[in-house]
């Protein structure tokens, strides 16, 4: 199904069940598009099986980084406060997505029976950073974030949003470490923290389970860092190949990982 917001047609995918059910936004990665997100992280197959409704909206700017031309386009979004991928800014008059996304949730709960108080969102590197945007600006309509490999600190104080992050070890796109990159400057455990302290949750307890390292801030409003270790700037468990980002590692299922933790916040 196609949803109208505001001229741009936003793909959503449901069972056949009826509602009403948790909706899950699942953002596209810089030089992408909402289709190809949808190839990436599976979430279609999880959406039929688990009862849950999955939107792929796509970005309004245009951001040809790569040789190939996508079919849909190569599109960033506007992340408030970031640059984009190029290094340049967004350009004036660029589309609020913070108030498109806000959009989509409404025009999808105008056409399908959602649970408003179950809307969580996910993303891919720049729409990871876009998902953490949303939770931080509008944190009345996200009930839950999953950024991978993009996680972005909260930029001040506000409500709490319950947070799972997937990191690779070896991201060299966006380190682990953080760096001089506009976009990237904190690293990934210090803004995991920072969502903690948010929330009010922690202190931080780390466990090991197999190649990844678990770090969790519990509470009313967890935080999860779930670092993948050997695996580059990728989304563990994908079937699809994207090249010069790093190792994908296909022994860790992220899109598993982050229903099952959205699923655990949205229990009746």
């Amino acid at each position: 199904m196609l949803v109208d917001v505001g001229g741009f047609a936003v793909p959503v995918h449901a069972p056949s069940a009826e509602g009403p059910m948790p909706l899950l936004l699942d953002l596209h990665g810089s030089n992408s598009n909402g289709e190809q997100q949808a190839e990436l992280s599976g979430f279609r197959a999880l959406a039929d099986a688990h009862g849950f409704a999955v939107a792929h909206p796509s970005a309004a700017i245009g951001a040809p980084l790569l040789e190939q031309t996508l079919p849909g386009g190569n599109l960033a979004w506007n992340v408030p406060g970031a640059p984009l991928a190029v290094g340049a800014e967004p350009p004036a008059g660029a589309r609020d997505d913070v108030a498109f996304l806000a959009d989509v949730i409404a025009a999808i709960g105008e056409r399908m029976r959602i649970r408003p108080s179950a809307v969580v969102v996910t993303g891919f590197s720049g729409g990871g950073r876009m998902a953490c945007a949303l939770a931080d600006a509008r944190p009345d309509l996200i009930a839950g974030l999953a950024p991978v490999a993009g996680l972005r600190a909260p930029r001040g104080p506000g409500s709490a949003v319950p947070v799972l992050a997937v990191h690779g070890g070896d991201d060299a796109v966006n380190p682990l470490a953080g760096g001089d990159d506009p976009r990237w400057r904190e690293s990934v455990h210090d803004a995991a923290a920072s969502w903690a302290a948010r929330n009010g949750a922690g202190p931080a307890i780390t466990a090991e389970e197999g190649r990844v390292t678990r770090t969790s801030w519990p509470g009313a409003a967890p935080v999860e860092l779930h670092v993948v270790h050997g695996g580059g700037h990728t989304w563990p468990g994908t079937a699809v190949t994207l090249e010069g980002l790093g190792a994908v590692a296909h022994d860790v299922d992220a899109s598993a990982r982050i229903w099952r933790f959205f699923a655990g916040l949205l229990r009746d």
